[in-house]
């Protein structure tokens, strides 16, 4: 049986308490919590928005790693079909 992944989008993202309780009931059901890079950034965005000079992204980095979220950078799929035309 394939690791079950919980993926946060940047809509649930934004909310402290939903990803701490969204954290705390996978880990009781041992589902495994992940965010893309790219909603990751998203929130330093925003954060970096709200806050000013007083952001850190550091803190953010730190509240993910506390709860056990992993940050999952972007792979290419080298086997999917490409839609560019072969060259000659």
């Amino acid at each position: 049986m394939s690791e079950i992944l919980l993926w946060l989008d940047s809509n649930v993202a934004r909310s402290v308490p939903k990803v701490r309780e969204l954290a705390e009931l996978a880990k009781r059901k041992g589902v495994r919590v992940v965010v893309h890079s790219q909603v990751h950034l998203e929130i330093c965005r925003q954060q970096r928005e709200r806050l000013g000079a007083t952001f850190s992204q550091e803190r953010v980095t730190s509240f993910l790693d506390q709860l056990n979220i992993e940050v999952v950078s972007a792979q290419e799929d080298a086997t999917a079909p490409s839609s560019r035309p072969p060259s000659s």
